[in-house]
Formats: C-alpha cells, structure tokens, sequence
C-alpha cells in the first residue's frame, strides 16, 4: 500500500475499497495454484462432518461455484460449527493425479512432500481455508489514466481491479494501461521542461522519515502487523460483513494508529523499511474499513452484507471515494 497512501496523501482520489477479491487455499500447507483443476476432475468440498455442503449455496454449480461464493460458503459452515474445510480428493483416479502431475507439476510436488499424495493417489483430505478479502482499490483515473492530481498518472495494480474503471485487472491490463499512462505523461512531460527541486522540503521528509532510527528503544513492527492481523484477519469482518463488528474492528484500528504507531522504532535500515511499510499498511486497513462500512449493501462477488444482504441499484450503483 506504499504508493496507495503516498498518492492519499499528496490529494489524490482513492476508490473501490470497499469492494474484494476472495480467494481460497491449502491450510496447513503453502501449496497453490491449482483449485479450478482440482474441482473440475471431482474434487468435493465437505466439512467436519463429511458433508458435501456447497449445493445448498449453489445448487447449479456446487463445488465449482465461483470463489466469491465458496469462502462465503466455508466461512457460514464454521460459524455452524462444522468446520474445518476439507477438499476430498482420495476418489481421484491413478490417471487424473498423473494428469494433475503433468499441468500442476510444483503443487503435486509439493503434496508428495508432506505426504499428502503417494504414487499416484491423494491419501489424505486436504483442509482448505478461505483468504481474507484482498482489497481491489485504487487511484481513480480518466481515460489517459490520469488522476485528478494534474500530472500523477497510474496504471496496473495502482487502478481499481475493476475493469469497469480502468480495465487495469492482472498482467494483460497492467500492459495496455501502462502504455496508455505513459504516452499520455511523456506528451505532458514534453511541455514542462526542468523542474527546481525543493531541497528545504526534502530535508524536512528525510529527517522525519529518518527519526525512527533515532529512538533505542519502542514497538517494532512486527508487533503491529499481529496486532493489525488480529484485528481485521476474523471471517465476520471483511469476509461476511456486518457494521457492528466492522466498527469494532475500525475501533481497534484506530487504537493502533493513535497508540502504538507513534512508539514505532527502527533499529537499522532494515527495520526503517518495515516500519514506515507498517505504517501504510495501517492506513490501508482504515480506509478499507471506512469503505466497506459506508457502502450499505451487498454487491455480487465483491461485498457480503448481512445486515444489506441485497443488491441497491438505486441508491449505490456508485464508487465509494476516499481524499483527504
């Protein structure tokens, strides 16, 4: 979130975060890609209780339903108390592992090596879990991907993952909006010429950058990432949402901010990065939760209110905007 807040900061618009991408992955285990192919060969979801759950959250596509439905899904089943999640794959034939074998060779590896697939069959069931809502925000941008900053343009993942804004969405979009964005800021450019550089207000931000490495003793930064971890990581924050608790959650983010955040402390350069990275990351985490907070609705694979549980047209077929 560097450059989110760096541009929050310098004025610029910020939107769209207060919608998400969800996701869904191994859970004791690092070991990814691959569930689209896992689901599409028969790979069942069922919980604690071998229960193959998922047709009742979407009766047409069951385990194959979008992955804005599955997390949702598996976190609902928990709160009734049947979890963990697991993906059964023990059914799968010797020819589709070797089939998973030759499309996915690391992941397999990686199941042969904790033990998990042996020769050719999956011997155990492999808990899943879903990941938290990564937000999809960005610098809001007219057709030459300029901001409403004159002369700050951005591209790629720094724009709205909606395509709907910018089409900026993965690698293809971070190509063709990087190439619109920088034909457009080297024709401005031409016409500017040299730039005096403030050197009072860089000695200004160096020192205040720097003063972090003056204290000896204070919070590191990892403290703040738990603490941060802890307070937004829950599925009945971001994941199923509900005001009251995303309150709760804003609540303790802002105890951060005032409290522990001020006694950051660095103790070489190493520790500089971190912490001045933690900070941002802070700020990220409030403006998402402002966000997802003010938008009172539930929006497609993006936002799941259960205290809006429908779709409002009328009143929020907008983009929720953050400035300073």
């Amino acid at each position: 979130g560097d450059g989110l807040v760096a541009a929050y900061r310098a004025g610029a618009d910020i939107t769209d975060l207060d919608l998400a991408i969800f996701n869904a992955f191994v859970a004791r285990y690092d070991i990814g890609p691959g569930m689209s192919m896992y689901v599409g060969l028969g790979g069942k979801f069922i919980n604690s209780e071998d229960e193959r759950f998922m047709e009742g959250y979407d009766p047409e596509l069951k385990d194959r339903a979008p992955l804005y439905r599955l997390t949702p899904a598996f976190a609902m089943e928990v709160r009734r108390g049947k979890g963990p999640i697991f993906l059964d794959m023990t059914h799968f034939t010797g020819e589709q592992v070797r089939q998973l074998k030759r499309v996915i060779p690391l992941p397999m590896m990686m199941y042969e090596k904790v033990g998990l697939v042996k020769g050719d069959r999956f011997v155990e069931k492999i808990e899943w879990m879903p990941y938290a809502p990564v937000q999809r925000g960005g610098l809001l941008t007219n057709d030459k991907y300029e901001t409403c900053l004159s002369g700050l343009y951005a591209c790629g993942d720094a724009t709205p993952i909606a395509g709907d804004i910018g089409g900026a969405s993965y690698l293809p979009g971070a190509v063709t909006s990087g190439i619109k964005a920088g034909r457009h800021a080297a024709e401005r450019a031409k016409g500017i010429g040299m730039v005096e550089v403030e050197e009072k207000q860089i000695r200004e931000l160096r020192g205040k950058t720097l003063m972090l490495m003056d204290r000896t003793e204070g919070v590191e930064p990892d403290h703040i990432v738990v603490a941060l971890q802890e307070a937004v990581m829950p599925y009945d924050v971001l994941l199923l949402r509900e005001e009251g608790r995303m309150k709760k959650a804003l609540a303790e983010i802002e105890d951060i901010r005032d409290n522990l955040l001020p006694l950051l402390c660095a103790y070489d350069h190493h520790y500089l990065r971190m912490a001045l990275e933690v900070k941002n990351i802070v700020a990220c985490a409030e403006m998402q939760l402002r966000s997802s907070i003010f938008r009172k609705e539930s929006r497609g694979g993006t936002c799941l209110r259960e205290d809006y549980p429908y779709r409002d047209n009328v009143d929020w077929l907008k983009w929720v905007l953050v400035r300073t």
